[in-house]
């Protein structure tokens, strides 16, 4: 079977995101990020700049390798934005093996602050958004309706 020519650049973009990025956190943390990020449409550079912004201000991404941050967001955000389902589906997949691998809570609630800063980066919620909090919550196990934000 042949490949068209968008899912030639989102095999070539996945590919960059793998070969560049192999902390499971920074993976899960950007593909959480991208998932809520990316539903209502494109992911504007300003969106990424500005949760980078916050990301490197707030003590509960400290873990981040904040050099790296940046660079992981555009490149999961690339894949995802030229096969929106498979990048969904590796998206919630490396979320999923994100938190089994955490010792603890931490991750699953690091994965979740990151889905709600999404929502707020460009100042408006959207039903997609929410719509990919509900998938991001059923993927770490966890009740979506503590985390949704209130209508």
């Amino acid at each position: 079977m042949e490949i068209d020519k968008s899912q030639a650049v989102a095999i070539a973009a996945f590919s960059r995101f793998d070969d560049d990025v192999h902390d499971p956190v920074l993976r899960a943390v950007s593909a959480a990020y991208c998932l809520v990020a990316c539903a209502d449409g494109e992911l504007e550079a300003s969106e990424i700049a500005e949760y980078v912004r916050v990301a490197q201000a707030d003590a509960r991404f400290e873990r981040l390798d904040n050099a790296k941050l940046e660079h992981a967001l555009r490149s999961f955000a690339e894949a995802l934005q030229t096969d929106v389902v498979a990048g969904r589906a590796r998206a919630l997949e490396m979320v999923r093996l994100a938190a089994q691998d955490g010792e603890d809570s931490a991750t699953c609630t690091l994965l979740l602050d990151v889905a709600k800063l999404a929502m707020q980066a460009n100042h408006k919620v959207s039903k997609g958004e929410v719509a990919a909090l509900r998938s991001l919550c059923a993927a770490l196990g966890v009740n979506p309706r503590e985390h949704l934000p209130e209508d």
